[in-house]
Order: C-alpha cells, then structure tokens, then sequence
C-alpha cells in the first residue's frame, strides 16, 4: 500500500445473498488499496449469509457485521450502512458484483480537488461467467453538474460510486420508493462537479434476481401503472430539494403534470414535444449522429409510453 493514503469505508449491504457473496467478498479483500473499513448490514437474510460473513471475518477483521433486527429494505439498509460509515470517502458495493483489484485505486487518484462524487462504467456478466464481459458504452456517463440532466435520467450507478462523507449531510434520509443512486446524483451535481473515470471497474452480474421494472406476477397494464406512479413519486421528491434551480422546479412541475394525464395513454402527443423540446439535457446519454433525426426517435420513443422506453 502506498503510504498516507486515507481509510475509505466499503459500504456491503446484504439479503440472501449466499449464492454469489464470496466472489464479492474475494474482490473487495484483494484490493490495491488496502486501508479499508467493510462495513456490511445484513437485511435479516434467511439463507447462509450470515454464516459466510462471519467465517471472512475471521480471516480479515477489518471487516465489521452488522445484522438489522427486522428487514428495512434496500434503500433504508443502505442508509444505515452508510450513516456507520467512519471515513472521509465511502464506496458502496452490491453482494453480487465482482470488483477489479485495482478499482478503489484508480478511483480515489482520479478525485479533484472540491469532488464530492466520482464513478466509472461497470462491464456486465449473466450469471456465473464473469469471463464474458459486455462494457455498455452505448450510453454515455454524467459527468459535470448540469442537475437537469439527472432529472431525466440516471446513469450514475451506486455500485461504481467513491463519494465524500460531506455528501451524506444532504442526501440523508435516503426518499422512500427513490433509487438513494439516483438521489445521491441530483445532491451531488447541485455541489460540484461529478466526475467519470473512464474504465469499467466492476463486473455488473446479471441474473434472475436483478431488481426489473417489470413485474412478472401482474399484468403488462398493471406493471406500467406501477412504474409510472413511481417516477411521478420520484420527481415529486426531487421537486421538493431546496437548493434546485427556480427553472429546475418549474421544469418538474411541466414534467409530472404531463406524467399525470398522458402516462395511462399508449401514445401521447404531450410527452413528445415535451421531450423534443428538452432533448439536449433529455438524451444526454446517448450517443449522437444526427442530432435532429435522433432527438426525433428518441421522443417518438418516450411518447409510446412504454416502460421499456423509459429506462
């Protein structure tokens, strides 16, 4: 390890995660960067992962365990694991994803001075074969801290994040049905510059248990109203942030009133010109030829109404 490099906190949070667990675990072990605090809160896990937890604690005490009384859920686990936190920069970690050794390294060196938040890309794996990778590069990362741009759109995964502690002090408590990622983007963007280190440094698994946005169990119908009435519920939340922009707010306000009468529609008119119209800081992620006739695709797209369009 080099010398006089600050402890950073690695943030686990954990539910029945005994399938992939290790292989998380191995990658954080064996990091470049070795002054770590593992900080792991286990939502009250039913299978073996309490059991494996304890056996690496054995072997590395730097890792500390922490076991809710009752379930609290995916954000507001998170929330508690990180407010434990005891380092100046935090980096949160899933229980299934493989980090590459060198990923807390390059990520703290690339920190400006005044960041509050750095990320980078992930490469995705299905499953057991972390061999063959996908690096998505097809959706450009935010970078900067034009806040309009996260309120359409997320690409800031918490799971590639190394953030300073200053940022819990605006970001907790994490929203109720809001992604805390997504949550943790808008309040970062509105204090500095976020930056993008342009390497895949996690293995993204992808398998069955990853959260979708479509319900399997309830109708296409039913599992569309339950999307849309969570993003309305989303920008309702960031509506209510007080350091926003006047024309930030304004902007949300247009956006969730449309969002309230043309979400149940199959094709709206609405969301169509108002995508057109907002299509530099909409489309941000994407990559562009042709800006007029891509800008037109892609609202056309939003203006289907369908979920897979909106995420």
């Amino acid at each position: 390890m080099e010398a006089n490099l600050p402890l950073i906190s690695v943030v686990l949070c954990t539910y029945n995660g005994e399938k992939y667990l290790a292989q998380q675990l191995d990658s954080i072990l064996i990091q470049t960067y070795t002054n770590l605090e593992i900080l792991i809160s286990d939502d009250v896990s039913t299978d073996k992962t309490l059991e494996i937890l304890k056996a690496y604690n054995k072997k590395d005490k730097r890792i500390r365990i922490c076991q809710n009384s009752h379930n609290l859920g995916f954000n507001k686990n998170f929330e508690k694991a990180v407010s434990l936190a005891g380092a100046d920069w935090i980096a949160i970690a899933d229980q299934d994803d493989i980090w590459l050794p060198h990923k807390l390294m390059a990520l703290y060196k690339s920190v400006a001075p005044d960041t509050l938040l750095i990320h980078s890309y992930n490469a995705e794996f299905k499953n057991d074969d972390p061999s063959k990778i996908f690096t998505n590069r097809s959706r450009i990362r935010f970078v900067g801290n034009k806040t309009r741009q996260l309120i359409f759109y997320n690409t800031i995964s918490g799971h590639t994040m190394l953030f300073h502690k200053k940022l819990l002090s605006s970001s907790l408590p994490f929203q109720d049905g809001v992604y805390y990622d997504w949550w943790m983007g808008i309040q970062a963007s509105l204090q500095s510059n976020i930056q993008l280190h342009d390497e895949a440094l996690v293995l993204h698994r992808q398998h069955e248990s990853n959260f979708s946005h479509v319900n399997k169990t309830i109708s296409l119908e039913e599992s569309k109203a339950v999307f849309f009435r969570q993003r309305l519920h989303t920008l309702q939340c960031f509506r209510q942030i007080k350091n926003l922009t006047k024309e930030d707010k304004d902007l949300l306000t247009e956006y969730t009133k449309i969002l309230e009468k043309e979400s149940k529609k199959s094709f709206s008119l609405r969301v169509f010109f108002f995508f057109l119209k907002h299509s530099r800081s909409a489309f941000y992620y994407r990559k562009k030829k042709f800006m007029f006739f891509y800008y037109l695709k892609y609202s056309l797209k939003k203006a289907t109404m369908k979920v897979e369009n909106w995420t």
